[in-house]
């Protein structure tokens, strides 16, 4: 089960208080797999996020073991999988329900003008 959490910046370049996401991220229990993440700014394709993951990948595979990995697409999967990562998923259901209704806003809208 996910779980969300975040806070809305008023301008650009404000920074996110660290310390009020990680209450809110502790406040919900047993979300999963993932229920330590915490997502400040920086996705898969950051330079230093990608340094981080590859040096993950080559630890993990040093121990003998199967490190994986959620990408949020193909070009990103490709690059996971490089980097040494032996299953990736592509896709967040939060991610494909955003695309999904970015497609379905699409069709409305030419339906509308056409």
């Amino acid at each position: 089960m996910c779980g969300l959490a975040g806070t809305v910046l008023a301008r650009s370049g404000d920074r996110a208080n660290e310390k009020i996401l990680l209450a809110m991220r502790d406040a919900q229990r047993h979300r999963g797999p993932d229920e330590a993440g915490l997502y400040l700014g920086q996705g898969a394709g950051h330079p230093e996020v990608k340094a981080l993951m590859a040096e993950c990948a080559q630890r993990v595979n040093a121990l003998g073991l199967a490190c994986g990995t959620v990408m949020g697409d193909a070009e990103q999967a490709a690059w996971a999988f490089e980097a040494g990562y032996r299953f990736v998923a592509i896709g967040t259901d939060m991610g494909l329900l955003c695309s999904s209704a970015r497609k379905a806003q699409r069709e409305v809208r030419q339906r509308r003008q056409g």
